[in-house]
This record gives C-alpha cells, sequence and structure tokens, in this order.
C-alpha cells in the first residue's frame, strides 16, 4: 500500500490560477520508487534461492554423514533434496536470463517488478509438490523402519505442516499484496498514458 500511496503523492499537483488540481506523473520520482521495489523483489528472489539451496545442502549432508548406515529412504531425501537445488537454480537461469538485456524504462521495470513477484507466487504455491511432499514421505517412511517415540512423529510431522503453513502465511500476508499493489500502479500508469 505504501508504493500506491506515494504513487498517489507523486501524480496530484495544484493549478494555482484557476485552484483545482491537475495531474502529472515525476517520472523521475516514480521511477525511482519503481527501482527500488525492483531491487527488492530481486532482493527477495535471491534470498529464497540461496536459502532454500543452503537448507538443501545442509540437510543434505546431515542425513549423509549423522544418519549412518544410509537406507532407501535416505537415499530418496537426499535425491530430493539435491533436485530441488538443481530446480532452484536452472528456474534461477531463466529468470535471470531476459534481465541481461532489459532496457530501463518505468514500464519495463514496473513489469519486471511484478514478474519477480509473479514467479515468488508460483514457487510457493507449488512448493508443496516439488519440495515439502518429496521430502516428508521418505522422512517418515524412514521412521517406520525403526521405533521412533511419539513425539519424534509429533515433531516430523509437524515441521513438515508448519512449513506448509509459513508458506500460506507468506503468501496471503507479504507476496499476494505485494502483486496486488504493483499491479494497481501498472494500472494508473497506463490510465495516465
Amino acid at each position: 500500500m505504501e508504493l500506491l500511496m506515494e504513487f498517489d503523492d507523486i501524480k496530484k499537483i495544484w493549478d494555482t490560477q484557476n485552484n483545482e488540481p491537475l495531474y502529472a506523473i515525476n517520472e523521475s520520482a516514480l521511477h525511482r520508487r519503481i527501482e527500488k521495489e525492483l531491487v527488492s523483489s530481486r532482493r527477495a528472489n535471491n534470498v529464497s534461492d540461496i536459502t532454500l539451496t543452503i537448507i538443501s545442502v545442509g540437510v543434505a549432508g546431515f542425513i549423509s554423514v549423522y544418519d549412518t548406515p544410509l537406507n532407501v529412504y535416505d537415499y530418496a531425501m537426499i535425491a530430493a533434496l539435491l533436485f530441488a537445488v538443481v530446480y532452484i537454480w536452472m528456474n534461477r537461469l531463466l529468470r535471470k536470463k531476459p534481465e541481461e538485456h532489459a532496457d530501463k524504462s518505468v514500464r519495463r521495470d514496473l513489469d519486471h517488478a511484478i514478474a519477480n513477484v509473479e514467479y515468488e507466487i508460483r514457487r510457493s504455491r507449488t512448493m508443496v509438490w516439488w519440495y515439502i511432499i518429496p521430502l516428508a514421505i521418505p522422512a517418515l517412511l524412514n521412521m517406520t523402519e525403526g521405533s521412533p517415540a511419539p513425539w519424534q512423529w509429533v515433531m516430523v510431522s509437524g515441521g513438515f505442516v508448519l512449513s506448509w503453513f509459513v508458506i500460506q502465511w507468506g503468501l496471503t500476508r507479504h507476496l499476494i499484496p505485494q502483486k496486488k499493489n504493483l499491479e494497481t500502479i501498472r494500472i494508473k500508469l497506463d490510465e495516465e498514458v
């Protein structure tokens, strides 16, 4: 909402001769604000990529070092984690490629910021299928091999459920409102043009 209010402040000026409001866009101020949104959305993408990679590699390393001897479920979890890392970085490369030839304009930067937020929304919505379930199934099956205490079942399954809730919270509280805000700016910008 902050960007939308700033956009409204940027475009309203007062005609002192006729005593009525006029509307104009201070393009440089608007472009600076949209560039901040673009940098913020890029940073969010980078943090997500790096964090998921560190977690995945760290957990895969932990399993391979501390859960010996490895069984088929351990190998399945390690494979799922390494697949997730490859998936994250392949998508990163595909996402970054168009940035190399991007022209600098208010509309281009705004569209790019929206695309970055849309990417995070898609990733969050599909994460249960390419990350949580491929890890949860072998982890829970692995627990059936031993005799874990009830609290261990609660902790492991609760961790997967909690991760899903955290993803949903991020979607509803941050990503979707951010996308709506940026799209409203695009609509207002199109109206002005």
